[in-house]
């Protein structure tokens, strides 16, 4: 969950929300409660709630699929350095780069969105959050590291 965790009045009870791209979650004395953030774009009037949402949830899902095939391009090239040739040298630089952009442009949207659907109550950045906001600071120094390298 790529969230916002609030505190405050829930009913008559006081307890903490958790929100977040797929999913929002209430805890409370008596229990806790989950129910799923659907958002099915079908009309173009649409909330501007909802676009954000799914907006937030296809940069972070692109940036984790480009993530990923980035490093195993670089692992590859790391192993094999001296075998491979073409498209596998320029891969992992060509990829962490979108990959990048796509998640400076996703975390903030996910984050912005999350803590709109807040009124009233505090707010502290979800684990996730945090993870996501470390996530681009990662790609920023492993473009560093991909352009240092040589051939």
């Amino acid at each position: 969950m790529f969230g916002v965790i609030t505190k405050g009045e829930i009913g008559n009870e006081f307890g903490q929300s958790t929100t977040g791209l797929w999913k929002s979650c209430t805890s409370t004395r008596s229990g806790k409660t989950c129910l799923k953030v659907s958002c099915m774009l079908k009309k173009s009037n649409e909330t501007s709630f909802c676009s954000k949402i799914q907006a937030a949830r296809i940069f972070i899902t692109l940036a984790c699929i480009l993530s990923g095939i980035s490093t195993i391009c670089f692992v590859i090239r790391v192993l094999l350095s001296e075998k491979i040739t073409g498209i596998l040298i320029l891969a992992p630089k060509a990829l962490a780069i979108p990959c990048l952009l796509i998640g400076c442009i996703g975390v903030p949207i996910g984050i912005n969105t999350c803590i709109n659907t807040i009124y009233g109550m505090e707010f502290n950045l979800g684990n996730a959050a945090i993870i996501g906001i470390i996530a681009v600071f990662m790609n920023f120094f492993g473009i560093i590291a991909i352009s240092l390298i040589r051939r």
